[in-house]
């Protein structure tokens, strides 16, 4: 138990930084989620009694948000917080559980994210490795909740696995970002 604990603060204090690299690009916003959800969440874990899967459920929420709206920071931000302060009662009231809620979030994600490779690779003929890697990413997040939903018996050890390949997806974003542009170009080569 006590290896988990010190991987989750490993996995924290890497993603901390990845925001600074994805600094004016589109996925700031996401990113800065990303890296401030889990130490907002250990700073007040003692002060205010929200249980894990409500809050994870909001930062889905917001990240969703964040993912889907392709508008200017402070509109963005606006538009985000309209939505979120709207959706939450909805799924306060939903019976369905909190882990399902925020599985088919994760899949409305990762769906926009693919929309994004596709979209980007339609226009330009190539796959930026940044998209690959986020699509990746999320896909690990996916079945990292459907694990934990069906309570799988690979489930911690899928668990501990996934968080230290999510500290390698930490060090990958801190490398790179959306215009660091590595790409795989499908363009035909001139004979």
């Amino acid at each position: 138990m006590k290896s988990l604990i010190i991987i989750y603060y490993i996995f924290t204090v890497f993603w901390l930084f990845v925001p600074f690299r994805q600094y004016r690009t589109r996925f700031f916003l996401p990113f800065l989620l990303l890296a401030l959800s889990d130490p907002i969440y250990i700073a007040f874990y003692e002060l205010v009694p929200v249980k894990t899967d409500d809050y994870y459920l909001v930062m889905s929420i917001i990240f969703l948000y964040l993912m889907m709206f392709d508008v200017k920071t402070k509109t963005r931000i606006g538009v985000v917080i309209f939505f979120v302060l709207t959706s939450i009662p909805f799924f306060m009231i939903s019976n369905l559980s909190t882990e399902i809620l925020t599985l088919v979030i994760h899949a409305v994600i990762f769906i926009v994210l693919l929309r994004i490779l596709a979209v980007h690779f339609s226009l330009h003929r190539n796959i930026l490795i940044f998209h690959l890697v986020l699509v990746i990413y999320e896909f690990t997040l996916l079945l990292k909740f459907f694990v934990s939903i069906t309570n799988v018996e690979v489930g911690a050890v899928y668990y501990i696995v996934t968080s230290y390949i999510q500290i390698l997806f930490a060090i990958f974003f801190l490398i790179i970002n959306e215009n660091s542009k590595p790409k795989i170009s499908f363009e035909k080569q001139a004979a």
